[in-house]
């Protein structure tokens, strides 16, 4: 406003008065000095009015924004953040077996202790494989009882009755070669069929074959005589040709009889060889002399007890048996799904008759101690360590404050978007509030708590962005306004604790930006 006033009058002069005169020496000799001293003069006059105006009445040309008093007491500095509420453990309750439900006994929102039944599942099938296995458990013990046990007298005798039987036996098997009779019986075999074959030969020796008959050789001249002849003759050579025929094969047959008996001889001496020279059956013997060994090997076990590999042998399948039946048994217990710990089911998802969902079947809390975990940035997480107290402001619960305690810091960051934050977790003091899961949480670490210290709102600091020091606006008795150069100390997000500058019992304001500058240029006079 001053300059604007300066150069309208300033103006006003040279195109009315300064341009008027004649000559130019005139003009630079006696009307610019004029002017300069009119100007001067305005400037001296205008001064001389505002500094009244502002002495005068400062409430009528400053209007305050704010106002306080500089307070003197106890200051907390603390580092905000937000989280949720959690509970100390949380778990998704589900079934290791298959099957389906056949008793739900809690609902939602039940409290439970440790080891109660949430529900269970059939077990038809699985205590059928208990009584398989706790079966099969029973016959290995008898069978490393029979083992481990000392033989009795009745067992000896038994075993010594398997081992003679079995030399009986071997001596039966040994017993079944020829007797003298057999043999006798075989060599008469041969005689007679080398008689058969002498007898045969003796009649084929016997049988002649007759020589041909000739005619009577006489020729009378005679047609009737001589035709007699000639069927005398025929006849006479038909009866010597049948003859000779029947002989012949006589003979033949005879010799198809010497072929067979000789045969008959050369299977009679076979049969008589093999009788002679045939032993006790192989087989038989081989199995008498298996079981005479098995025999005495039972025997002597059962005076000498069990060998190391044997009684080894004999643990390994009693242990065998005992974890199967441990198996089974521990399968039969996945069908009954028990709570962990003490809490609140705030989730069950089981329906009898119907098989187990996938996934979460029901969930558990334990509610008996809360934690909240504040995301801190990474310039503040220095200032914080484990065992200060929180302060937590629920949203839920506006007219409510928490308290709590720092009871881990993390050591490994975690980014949001480009923060760089480490997670803090604060136990929740026991409270009567109906404080829930997952509700949202304002949290005030309190990293640092001085007592009596003089202290501002922070809105009443101004901090230069070139010299970076702090002045806060003082309104002096009289009326006027003076801003201070004062020195911080510890601030949180409402107060600055003020280590030199103010005193207790100020009052300071906040100006407009206008009025500040103004009151900036006072201190600055005061100061000269």
């Amino acid at each position: 406003m001053y300059f604007l006033l300066v150069l309208i009058i300033t103006y006003l002069l040279y195109r009315f008065f300064i341009r008027r005169l004649r000559w130019r020496a005139l003009r630079f000799g006696v009307g610019i000095p004029l002017m300069v001293i009119f100007v001067l003069g305005f400037s001296i006059v205008w001064g001389v009015i505002t500094a009244d105006t502002r002495t005068q009445d400062p409430a009528e040309t400053i209007d305050v924004l704010d106002e306080a008093v500089v307070q003197q007491g106890d200051l907390q500095v603390t580092i905000s953040s937000t989280g949720q509420i959690q509970p100390n453990r949380q778990v998704a309750l589900a079934f290791a077996a298959s099957g389906l439900v056949t008793n739900v006994y809690v609902e939602e929102g039940q409290m439970v202790e440790e080891g109660d039944l949430i529900a269970s599942l059939d077990t038809v099938d699985l205590d059928r494989l208990i009584d398989q296995a706790t079966i099969a458990l029973d016959l290995q013990q008898a069978v490393y009882d029979a083992l481990t046990r000392p033989p009795s007298e009745f067992d000896i005798a038994v075993a010594q009755a398997a081992l003679d039987a079995a030399r009986a036996s071997y001596n039966a098997a040994a017993s079944t070669g020829p007797s003298v009779y057999q043999e006798e019986i075989a060599r008469l075999q041969t005689e007679i069929a080398r008689n058969r074959l002498w007898q045969a030969q003796l009649s084929r020796d016997s049988i002649t074959v007759p020589e041909p008959l000739s005619g009577i050789d006489v020729s009378t001249g005679n047609d009737t005589v001589d035709g007699v002849i000639d069927d005398i003759n025929a006849t006479i050579s038909a009866q010597s040709s049948a003859q000779i025929a029947a002989a012949q094969a006589q003979l033949r047959q005879a010799e198809s009889s010497l072929e067979q008996l000789d045969y008959g001889v050369a299977i009679a001496d076979a049969n008589y060889e093999s009788t002679v020279s045939r032993g006790a059956d192989i087989g038989s013997v081989s199995s008498a002399l298996a079981g005479i060994t098995q025999a005495e090997i039972a025997l002597e076990n059962l005076l000498n007890g069990p060998d190391e590999l044997q009684l080894e042998m004999a643990n390994i399948d009693l242990e065998t048996s005992q974890y199967a039946i441990e198996l089974a048994e521990y399968n039969r217990s996945q069908s009954e799904l028990h709570a962990p710990f003490a809490g609140v089911i705030v989730q069950n998802n089981f329906v009898v008759g119907q098989t187990p969902p996938q996934g979460i079947g029901a969930i558990l809390i334990d509610d008996s101690v809360f934690y909240v975990e504040l995301p801190v940035d990474e310039v503040d997480i220095v200032n914080v360590q484990v065992g200060q107290r929180v302060t937590l402001r629920v949203d839920a619960l506006p007219d409510q404050d928490l308290g709590g305690e720092v009871v881990r810091v993390a050591y490994t960051p975690t980014r949001l978007g480009q923060l760089v934050v480490y997670n803090v977790r604060v136990r929740v003091d026991e409270t009567a509030a109906l404080v829930r899961a997952g509700m949202s949480v304002t949290g005030d670490i309190i990293v640092q708590d001085k007592s009596d210290v003089v202290y501002v709102p922070n809105r009443f600091v101004r901090i230069d962005r070139i010299t970076l020091d702090a002045f806060v606006t003082v309104q002096n008795t009289d009326g006027t306004y003076q801003e201070r150069l004062v020195l911080l100390g510890a601030r949180n997000d409402t107060d600055s604790e003020i280590l030199a500058g103010l005193q207790a019992g100020e009052q300071i304001v906040l100006l407009p930006q206008q009025a500040n500058t103004t009151a900036t240029g006072l201190l600055r006079s005061g100061a000269n």
